[in-house]
C-alpha cells in the first residue's frame, strides 16, 4: 500500500439517513427507505467525548491507571435545506411523534457515511441512535437556507464494507434546494405586514434538550429522551416609517411566524407558534442603508410541513 492510497479525501463522501423503528436498532431491515441529508452537506463531523479518565493516588506522581468511560458520540451535519425524498431530514429533528415509547418524543435516527466515494478505500460510518440535540435554520437575501444540527448518537462502527441492508440511492432530481428570495416567505400569520415589509434575513434555532441515558454496568447510551423545546430566532427586519410600525408590535403577541421555503416546487413550511419579540435596537446614525435591526424573538412550538 502506497501512502497516497491511506489518505481520506474531504470531498468525496456522501450522507444517509434512516427512521429506526427501535432507538438505537440502525437500519431497518424491511421496508427501509434510504434517502440523502442533501446533495450538498458542507461538514459532517463525530465528536468522541473523553474516552479515558485517569485515576490517581498519593502513592506516586504518575497516572496509576486509565479506566474506560462510557460511550458518548456527538454528530455534528452542515447541510443546504434540500426536500431530497417525501420530505427533509429538517422534519425529524423538528416535529415530535405522538406516540411511541415517550409521548411527544423526536424519531430516532440512523445514519451511513460514505467517505471516499471515488477511491478504492472507502470507509463507511454505520450510526445508530440519533436524535436531534439542537438545528439552527437561517438564511439571507441572494442566499440559500443552511441548516447545522447536532446529533446525539447511541454508537457508531466503521467499516470498509457496506453496513447490511444498505442501499445507495440515486442523487435526487429538481434540485429542489430552498432559497431565500425565490418565491418563499417569512410573515406573521394573515399578516404580511406585522414584521415588517421587507425582511432580508432568518436565523431560527431550535433547542430539543435531550437527556442521555446510560445504565449501570454498560457503557452504551441506553436511550436519549427529548425534554422541554425552546425556539429562538432573529429576523432582520426593515424599521418601515422609521420604526414606528415595528415598536407597534414589540409588545404585542406576534401569533405564528411562518416561514415558507417554497422554491419552484413545494419544498416545507417551518411553522413557529405564538411568538414573542425580544427587545429590539432603533439605531439612527449617519449610514446612508435604509434603517433596520435584528429583531429577536422566542416562539413556544415549532413544527414542519408542506
Amino acid at each position: 500500500m502506497s501512502v497516497g492510497s491511506i489518505f481520506g479525501y474531504p470531498l468525496q463522501n456522501d450522507v444517509f439517513w434512516y427512521k429506526e423503528t427501535t432507538y438505537s436498532g440502525g437500519i431497518p431491515a424491511t421496508s427501509r427507505v434510504t434517502m440523502w441529508v442533501s446533495e450538498v452537506v458542507t461538514v459532517a463531523r463525530v465528536d468522541v467525548a473523553e474516552t479515558k479518565k485517569p485515576l490517581r493516588g498519593i502513592s506516586e506522581p504518575s497516572v496509576i491507571v486509565f479506566v474506560s468511560t462510557t460511550s458518548d458520540y456527538t454528530l455534528h451535519l452542515e447541510w443546504v435545506w434540500e426536500k431530497t425524498d417525501t420530505y427533509s431530514i429538517v422534519s425529524d429533528c423538528v416535529n415530535r411523534r405522538a406516540g411511541g415509547t415517550f409521548i411527544g418524543d423526536l424519531p430516532s435516527l440512523a445514519f451511513v457515511i460514505r467517505t471516499n466515494e471515488v477511491a478504492s478505500n472507502k470507509t463507511y460510518y454505520l450510526i445508530k441512535g440519533g436524535k436531534c440535540k439542537n438545528i439552527n435554520i437561517k438564511s439571507a437575501t441572494d442566499d440559500y437556507y443552511i441548516c447545522s444540527a447536532d446529533f446525539s448518537v447511541a454508537s457508531m462502527t466503521l467499516s470498509n464494507t457496506a453496513p447490511s441492508y444498505f442501499t445507495a440511492p440515486a442523487k435526487p432530481t429538481g434540485g429542489q434546494y430552498a432559497f431565500f428570495n425565490r418565491v418563499g416567505s417569512v410573515v406573521r400569520k394573515n399578516s404580511t405586514a406585522t414584521i415588517g415589509y421587507i425582511v432580508d434575513g432568518i436565523d431560527v434555532t431550535i433547542n430539543n434538550h435531550l437527556t442521555d441515558i446510560w445504565n449501570n454496568g454498560i457503557p452504551w447510551k441506553q436511550n436519549s429522551i427529548s425534554g422541554q423545546m425552546d425556539i429562538t430566532g432573529t429576523a432582520q427586519v426593515m424599521l418601515d416609517h422609521g420604526g414606528s410600525n415595528f415598536n407597534t408590535y414589540l409588545y404585542a403577541t406576534m401569533t405564528d411566524i411562518v416561514i415558507d421555503t417554497y422554491n419552484g416546487n413545494t419544498l416545507d413550511v417551518l411553522t413557529l407558534t405564538s411568538a414573542e419579540w425580544q427587545g429590539a435596537t432603533y439605531e439612527i446614525n449617519n449610514g446612508d442603508a435604509p434603517m433596520k435591526t435584528a429583531a429577536k424573538f422566542t416562539a413556544k412550538k415549532a413544527t414542519l410541513g408542506s
